[in-house]
């Protein structure tokens, strides 16, 4: 939560207080609200842009509620921003590129589970529906480094007559740090029997989360 919360204030003093810090909340509109937003665009930065706006609009609401402001101008630009590009992203291939994007994720605000499942789908690469489906009893509680995770043929969409065939399961080397996910993935969820379904977690996100949210 702290770093979720030094991300938003970054955010914020990086891209909105620059333009209308200064500006009483209860001066401040649409056309400016729009303004900074469309210098972000401009950037290339939609997903950005979205984020800030999202964050904008909170504070807005915060000032409504406290009688501080009168209205969200964050919400009512939205369906102006321009649109998130369709089809599918390029692949990350540049080492640090990937660490970038694997600290851009663990920052953002999100259910411990979650976190946790994206952290050990980058240091195994299976497929996110094949880390999501995983019951417990293919990552024993003795796990330790090096060890194999035996995905079943069935599990990774392999030919249906391979089924009963162990040769043609899934062989996943786990590092130290892989363990250390699965092994801080279980305190939370252990008792259970998915990783990735707490007694607290809210059905519609367990849902989400073994969709592929991750």
């Amino acid at each position: 939560m702290d770093r979720h919360a030094s991300d938003v204030i970054e955010s914020l003093e990086k891209e909105v207080f620059p333009h209308i810090g200064d500006v009483p909340i209860r001066d401040i509109g649409a056309p400016e609200v729009m303004g900074l937003l469309r210098l972000i665009e401009a950037r290339k930065a939609i997903e950005t842009a979205r984020r800030v706006r999202q964050r904008m609009s909170a504070v807005f609401v915060y000032g409504i509620a406290t009688g501080r402001a009168a209205n969200d101008p964050a919400a009512i630009v939205r369906g102006a921003m321009a649109p998130m590009k369709k089809g599918r992203q390029p692949a990350i291939t540049d080492l640090a590129a990937a660490k970038e994007m694997l600290k851009k994720a663990d920052a953002e605000f999100a259910h411990p589970v979650t976190k946790l499942a994206l952290r050990i789908l980058a240091l195994t690469a299976v497929r996110p529906g094949t880390i999501a489906t995983t019951p417990w009893a293919e990552w024993p509680a003795d796990l330790h480094e090096g060890a194999v995770w035996r995905i079943p043929a069935e599990r990774m969409k392999l030919r249906l007559q391979h089924k009963d065939d162990e040769e043609r399961d899934h062989m996943v080397p786990l590092s130290k740090q892989a363990v250390a996910a699965i092994n801080a993935l279980r305190t939370l969820t252990g008792r259970g029997p998915s990783p990735f379904r707490t007694p607290d977690m809210p059905t519609s996100q367990s849902r989400r989360t073994q969709s592929g949210i991750f």
